[in-house]
Parts: C-alpha cells; structure tokens; sequence
C-alpha cells in the first residue's frame, strides 16, 4: 500500500504533467496557426503588390501587357517568392527563369483559387497562393509561392523546447511537489507519533497545537478534546468501579462473617443460625439490588438499554407508587399527597418509569424529616409530562446539588440504607425516553421529571 505522501506526489507529478503536456500542444497549435495565417498574409500582400505596381506602370507605358507583366515578374524583390502569372485560358504569361516548380505551380493554378502546401514535412515544403489580378480591363491569374525553411526551423525549434522542456519541468515539479507534501505532512506525523506516545496511564499528555487557526492546528484541537473526552471517561469508569468495589465490598464481607461465625460452632441453637440466615438474607437483597442497579446503568452508558414501550395511564401508575411508599412513610410521620391530571396516557416503557418513580419517591421519603410532607404532581403540557416531586425538607446545599445525580454520591449517607445509585438510575430511565430532570430549591426540594408523551 503506498504511503499518503507518495500519492500526493504521483497525483501532483500527473496533474501538472497533464497540465504542461494540453499547454504545450495548445501551444504549438497556437503559433502553428499564427505562422500560417502571417505567411497566408504576405502571400496575399505579395500578389496585391504586384498588381499594383502593374496599374501603376501600365498608366505610363503603352506597351504590351503582357510585356509589362514579364518585366516586373523579372524585377520582383522576393527572391523566395516565385511569381507566376497565368491567362485565364492557364497559359503562362510571366514565370521565374529556370524554376523548378514551374509545372507543379501550374498545376496548382489550373486546380483553383486558394492556398495549398506543397511537399509538407519536407525539407522543400512550400506554401503557395493562387488568385486573380485585374490590370487594364484584363483579368489574370496570379500564383505566388515561398518556401517554409524558416518556419520549419522555428517550428522544430519549439518542438524541441517542449519534448526537453516539459519532462525537466515534470521532474522539478515532482520533486518540488513531495518536498511540499513532505513539508506539510511532517506536522502530521508529529502528532502520529505524539498520539502513539499517549498511553492508558498518561491521558494528561496533549498534542502541541502550532497554528490553532489552520486545518492541522483544528485536527490537534480536535484530537486533544477527544482525549479530554476519554480520560473523563476513564476517571468515571475507574472511579465507578472503586465505589462499585466498595459498595460491594462491606456486604460480601457480611455474608461471609455470618457464615464462618455460623459454621465456625458446631452446636449453635435454632435461634442462633436464623438470626444468621437473616442476615445473610438481608444483605444478600442488598447485593442483588445494587448489582441489579449497576447492569441497568452499564446498558445504558453503553446504549444497549432495551425498551419495551406500552400505553399506559401515567396517572394510574403514579398512584400506585404513591401507595407502596405510604408504609414507608407512615413510620416518620410523613405525609403524602398526590395531584394528579386523570386520565393520562403515555406511551414508555412501564416497568421503567416505575422503577424512576419508586426511586424518587422513596429518595423524598429518606430526607424528609419527620412529621414533613411529600407531594407529588402530574400536569400535561404540550407535547410533554411533567411529574413533580416536592418534599419539605432542608433546602440541597449547592455543591451536593451539583453531584446528587452522580454513581455512588449520598450527600448525607446518616438518611438511609442506600448505595447512592437511585437518583442516577432515575437520570438514565428519563434520558432514556427523551427527558429529563430537573431540581431546585422552591419551598424545600423539587424533582421535577419532563418526559414526552410519545416516549
């Protein structure tokens, strides 16, 4: 596979070869042209001349035409312009002396009007003009012709230029053209070898930026924003695991506890070992729970979360929730209250919305202190719903606000029993049907979720 470098080099190497090669034939068929009319031109200036010079001395001179026309035939400067003059009949009236190309000439005049090249490509190439002249009433036939020496030198002298010029010219371009490309992707090679330096356990490294304004400069930019982008990454995933590890940790260290303690007797009474098994029980629900948690979270940060969207009543739902947390509620005094829109239907995923509902519900009820109250509302608007969750308790701090929806944070883990995932797992079910939501400080806290009514 040839390298980046080297295509950029044979694409320019072609490109301007094309180039020279369409300028050079343009070129040459240009002055080729230009050569020819110049020489059609004084052919026929050559022939105006002459019949000029005729009518002037035939104004003069009372001898015969045809007299006249001989002697200026014989008086004519151009020596590499032979002259003939022809009676309409194709008799010769005048004719250089001891031409050659006397009959070929005449030949040429009993075939027309016109111009015609003799003997073309060859040392002896001649163009040749054949028109009429009109002296004294009288009309004749006019041939001049000249030899196509010079031109034939220039133009081999052109074709010479462009077969020597155009290839040194092809290989200063190509090799102008990959010291250019090399130039150019140097700073890119830098940043290859910059990338290939940056390793899992060094993510602060950055590639250097030259020329931020340039499309290198926007690529290393871009490059570095997508390291951020990782090592953010890999900070939360290290630190999900730690606190994973940590959540973990405490009740498999329980279990295992109670289970040597259990097994470390061999008499203990019935009541001994239940109280054992109920531990081992309790906290056993408490690993499937966070376990549970952390394989919904993982599917959704990896967008492999499956929906299964039914029509529901939303309101209907809400009261449900609302009911299995009166219990709960109850043991602190706390009140729950719902206004709830009737008759609300929403097209999501029930057992998900369920389960968001449960977590902020129950969220309410932990830091609600005794004797406060919970309330929870539903109202319709436009396209959307949206569910609030308002309890009396102490107004969130603004830096625990800023991390409550964070894996593993619990602002005031003196509440309750928890792993700090149910606000998390809240976030992610309403991201997952296009939502949201939303807290604020308005008379105590404030969950406000805003999901979409075709979710």
């Amino acid at each position: 596979m040839l390298s980046v470098r080297t295509r950029l080099t044979a694409w320019s190497i072609a490109a301007t070869a094309m180039f020279l090669i369409v300028f050079g034939v343009v070129t040459y068929a240009l002055l080729l042209r230009v050569l020819q009319r110049r020489m059609d031109a004084s052919l026929v200036e050559t022939a105006l001349s002459f019949e000029h010079a005729l009518r002037v001395e035939r104004a003069t001179d009372t001898r015969p035409l045809e007299d006249i026309i001989a002697e200026e035939t014989a008086e004519l400067p151009f020596t590499d312009a032979p002259l003939i003059v022809f009676r309409e009949k194709g008799e010769i009236v005048a004719a250089p002396k001891h031409s050659e190309i006397v009959q070929r000439l005449q030949q040429i005049a009993s075939r027309g009007r016109g111009f015609v090249t003799l003997d073309p490509g060859t040392d002896d190439a001649m163009r040749v003009f054949t028109g009429p002249i009109t002296v004294d009433g009288r009309m004749f036939l006019v041939v001049v012709a000249r030899r196509l020496d010079d031109q034939t030198e220039f133009l081999e002298a052109i074709r010479a230029v462009l077969f020597i010029g155009i290839p040194i010219w092809i290989a200063i371009a190509g090799a102008l053209g990959y010291w250019l490309v090399r130039k150019t992707l140097q700073p890119v090679l830098e940043m290859s070898e910059e990338a290939a330096a940056i390793g899992a356990s060094d993510l602060t490294r950055r590639i250097p930026v030259r020329h931020a304004e340039d499309e290198l400069g926007h690529l290393a930019v871009t490059f570095n924003a997508l390291l951020e982008r990782v090592r953010a990454v890999l900070v939360q995933q290290r630190r999900f695991m730690a606190d994973a590890s940590h959540e973990l940790r405490t009740p498999l260290a329980i279990v295992r506890g109670e289970a040597e303690v259990a097994l470390s007797k061999r008499e203990r009474s019935a009541g001994e070992l239940r109280e054992s098994l109920e531990v081992i029980e309790q906290e056993s629900r408490l690993l499937s729970s966070v376990i549970d948690d952390l394989f919904l979270l993982a599917r959704a940060d990896a967008g492999q979360a499956v929906l299964a969207p039914t029509t529901f009543y939303l309101d209907e739902l809400i009261t449900e929730v609302v009911r299995s947390q009166r219990t709960l509620a109850a043991k602190k005094s706390i009140g729950i209250a719902s206004s709830l829109a009737p008759e609300t239907t929403i097209h999501a995923d029930e057992r998900l919305v369920r389960r968001m509902l449960m977590n902020l519900i129950d969220n309410a009820v932990k830091y609600t202190p005794e004797g406060g109250r919970v309330e929870v509302a539903l109202c319709p608007r436009d396209d959307a719903f949206v569910i609030t969750i308002a309890n009396s308790g102490p107004p969130i701090a603004d830096d625990v606000r800023a991390h409550i929806f964070e894996r593993f944070y619990r602002g005031n883990p003196s509440a309750g029993e928890g792993a700090g995932l149910g606000l998390p797992i809240a976030q992610s079910i309403a991201e997952l049907h296009g939502g949201r939501i939303d807290v604020s400080n308005e008379d105590g806290n404030v969950f406000r979720v805003v999901l979409g009514s075709s979710s």
